[in-house]
């Protein structure tokens, strides 16, 4: 079948409401072409015929048990850009001072856990960067701590490929030496081993759901690195609220090098003067 293979205004902007109230991710007028790539192939494989019955779809797979297209439409209109050990520097601060700082902090403690978000993880290198880091630092000093990390993503489909803990080798070329020990490498394929994996566990959410949010257990820290930019500022506010409301007191949020909290009205102050990609909890 002949699909129609553009979007007009109105279109977009019905197309742009409906991902904003799925997914909470703006998309702005100037990617309308890349919409279209993304989802051009979908509708010639499902043999539909415009981008607007493609849509009329969706908002019908909303409200039903087979949600196959809708979960496919989330993943497509996500940005799934990640990488092993991603911000190296802030990286290596977690490792070198933050880390051990804060376990100082909480070591009378009487529950011995240690709990980390990973939000917004994707594909899971972030979230296995920090299980990495996590245990080369605290399995010898804090070996009866236990290690709880969590990764969330609103795409099913990366959470699917997360969980498995299996990686080309390109995907791990630029990696710390000493980390490759943390992997099975069988020619290309690289498969993180299970003491690693057993430190993580994946499962599907939409930071717009605050009730999931608040399902979770508190956590020590919250690593959403890359996230908060594709979110309009009420609603980034809003997720930041949450992401307060999650942490225990003195706990660490960590973003990305290209967003800032600081007009936002939760009460994070930056860990260190000067700081922007870290923030405490007061």
């Amino acid at each position: 079948m002949q699909t129609k293979e553009y979007i007009d205004d109105t279109l977009f902007h019905a197309l742009q409401s409906f991902i904003e109230e799925t997914t909470g991710i703006y998309i702005p007028p100037t990617r309308k072409y890349l919409l279209e790539d993304r989802l051009r192939p979908v509708l010639r494989r499902n043999n539909i015929a415009t981008f607007s019955e493609y849509l009329s779809l969706l908002e019908k797979t909303q409200f039903s048990s087979k949600q196959g297209l809708l979960d496919e439409f989330k993943d497509l209109v996500s940005t799934h850009e990640t990488s092993f050990f991603r911000h190296q520097t802030q990286m290596n601060q977690f490792e070198n001072n933050i880390l051990l700082e804060y376990m100082s902090s909480i070591q009378s403690r009487s529950d011995k856990t240690i709990t980390v978000w990973s939000a917004g993880c994707s594909t899971g290198e972030e979230t296995y960067s920090i299980a990495m880091s996590m245990y080369t630092i605290l399995h010898t000093k804090y070996s009866s701590w236990k290690i709880q990390i969590l990764g969330t993503d609103i795409s099913s489909h990366v959470i699917e490929k997360a969980q498995q803990g299996i990686y080309s080798d390109y995907a791990i070329r630029n990696m710390p030496a000493i980390y490759r020990q943390y992997f099975t490498i069988q020619g290309s394929v690289c498969s993180i081993i299970p003491p690693i994996r057993s430190l993580v566990e994946f499962s599907v959410l939409n930071l717009k759901d605050a009730f999931a949010i608040r399902k979770l257990p508190t956590c020590d820290m919250i690593f959403c690195r890359n996230v908060l930019i594709y979110f309009k500022e009420d609603l980034m506010n809003t997720i930041v609220h949450s992401f307060y409301n999650k942490l225990v007191s003195g706990g660490l949020f960590f973003v990305g090098h290209s967003e800032n909290i600081r007009n936002t009205t939760a009460g994070f102050i930056p860990y260190s003067e000067g700081e922007r990609m870290i923030y405490k909890k007061q």
